[in-house]
């Protein structure tokens, strides 16, 4: 079967039947056992489960950080299994923005340098790197920080810096793995808030992995993992509180 160029219609994401086994020696633990889903451009999606449960095994496929063992995962009408050994990073340059538990920030580099980075990478040039990375940071109401180092900034600023960085190539899709993890009630709020005005805003796709369920029970579909399965996929009606307004004392309702 021929494969559909980036940008096709349908699905930015659709997973039928994935698996992922490890492999340690003579034993293998099976991570995912035949998860199928489909998520639409312009949805914002939570990934639920207990430890173990497979959902940050999920993201990584999704990610194009590892390989499906089994199954089938398209990424805007592009089969990943179908890549070469190459393009994986390509399209995690260019169509994917990761945000992770953890910041990962240069901690000798400004804001403003940090979400450049990516653009760098790129080889975009000097002034427009520039502009486009004070662009991300005020998206995430970070343009009175735009020089300020990791350590002069809170957590939650820091992890805003982080999606700001994620957002600067302009994805299709932002993977965020337990992004609130790291961070405070109030500071997990306002960073849920940010990133669900951004997918209000701009109809950008957010898959969201986390092991709480009131940030994941704040999204308007929650995806519910066990034992390597999807157990639950359902939608809420109405827009989630902690994305209308961010407060972590709507969160914690």
């Amino acid at each position: 079967m021929a494969t559909q160029a980036i940008g096709a219609p349908g699905p930015v994401i659709s997973a039928i039947g994935l698996e992922k086994t490890y492999r340690t020696g003579a034993v293998a633990v099976q991570a995912l056992a035949g998860v199928s889903v489909d998520v639409e451009a312009g949805e914002f999606v939570s990934v639920s489960g207990p430890s173990g449960s497979g959902k940050s095994t999920f993201l990584h496929l999704l990610g194009c950080l590892d390989r499906p063992t089994g199954g089938r995962y398209t990424l805007e009408g592009r089969e990943v299994q179908a890549l070469t050994s190459r393009e994986p990073a390509r399209v995690r340059r260019e169509r994917l923005g990761f945000v992770f538990q953890s910041f990962n920030l240069l901690a000798r580099s400004s804001a403003l340098g940090n979400v450049e980075l990516p653009l760098l990478y790129a080889g975009v040039g000097d002034a427009e790197r520039r502009r486009r990375a004070a662009a991300a940071l005020t998206a995430v109401e970070l343009e009175p920080r735009l020089e300020h180092r990791p350590s002069e900034l809170s957590g939650g600023e820091q992890q805003r810096v982080a999606i700001a960085r994620a957002l600067v190539n302009d994805p299709a899709v932002l993977l965020a793995d337990e992004p609130t993890g790291n961070l405070d009630s109030r500071s997990g709020a306002a960073v849920l808030g940010i990133l669900r005005q951004l997918n209000r805003e701009r109809g950008l796709t957010v898959v969201l992995v986390t092991h709480d369920p009131r940030i994941a029970a704040a999204a308007p579909r929650q995806l519910l993992f066990r034992d390597g399965r999807l157990i639950a996929d359902s939608r809420r009606a109405g827009p989630a509180r902690a994305g209308r307004a961010g407060t972590a004392e709507e969160v914690s309702r």
